[in-house]
C-alpha cells in the first residue's frame, strides 16, 4: 500500500481537509502496514548492519535466499577473509585457494574442461601438487600414493645397491637386467 497522506486542509477550520473518522482511518492503516512490515528499506541507510548478539542474525534463509551480494573489498566466512585481487582471482586470508571434494566439471581460464564430472577424467596440463594415486586409461597404477613408488621404475637406492654389488660393467647390465 501507498503511504496514505491526510488532507488538513487550506488552513484552521476551514473545511476543506479530511474529516476526522478519514483522517484517523488513514493514519491507522499507515500504521497497521508499518507494524505488520518484517523488512527495512536499506537503500538510505547511513550505518552499519550489525546483530545484536553474535552469531544469531541471518540474511537470507534457506527458502528465501538473496539472489547476489554485492561487495567492494573482502568478506569473513567462518574466519577465514576471502578477496578477488586485482585479476580476480578468489584469494583465502591473502593466500591461494584449495577446493576439496569438487562437485561438478572444473574448467581453465580458457574455458577448455581440465575434469569432466560425467567420465571422471582429467585432462590437459597440471601444475602444483597432486594427492593420491594416478591410473592410466586401463586402470594400471601409475604412481601409487600408498606406498610411495612409481611402479615399472627403479628406486634410486636399489640402483645404487646394484652399482655397488657389481663387479665391473658386464656384471651390472646382468643385474640390471634381471630387475
Amino acid at each position: 500500500m501507498a503511504k496514505q497522506k491526510v488532507n488538513i486542509g487550506s488552513s484552521v477550520n476551514k473545511g476543506d481537509g479530511d474529516p476526522l473518522r478519514t483522517a484517523f482511518k488513514k493514519i491507522n492503516e499507515n500504521f497497521d502496514e508499518l507494524y505488520a512490515s518484517t523488512t527495512t528499506d536499506l537503500t538510505a541507510l547511513g550505518s552499519s548492519i550489525i546483530p545484536d548478539t553474535n552469531g544469531t542474525r541471518a540474511l537470507g534463509s534457506a527458502t528465501n535466499q538473496w539472489s547476489d551480494l554485492f561487495v567492494r573489498d573482502f568478506v569473513y566466512i567462518g574466519g577465514a577473509r576471502l578477496q578477488a585481487d586485482a585479476a580476480g582471482n578468489i584469494t583465502v586470508d591473502g593466500g591461494s585457494l584449495q577446493i576439496k571434494d569438487v562437485q561438478g566439471d572444473i574448467f581453465a581460464d580458457d574455458s577448455t574442461k581440465v575434469f569432466d564430472s560425467a567420465t571422471l577424467t582429467f585432462s590437459g596440463k597440471f601444475d602444483g601438487d597432486l594427492t593420491g594415486s594416478v591410473f592410466a586409461d586401463d586402470s594400471t597404477v601409475l604412481v601409487d600414493a600408498v606406498n610411495g613408488n612409481i611402479p615399472g621404475y627403479i628406486k634410486l637406492s636399489v640402483l645404487k645397491a646394484e652399482v655397488a654389488a657389481s663387479a665391473d660393467f658386464a656384471a651390472f647390465k646382468l643385474r640390471i637386467a634381471a630387475l
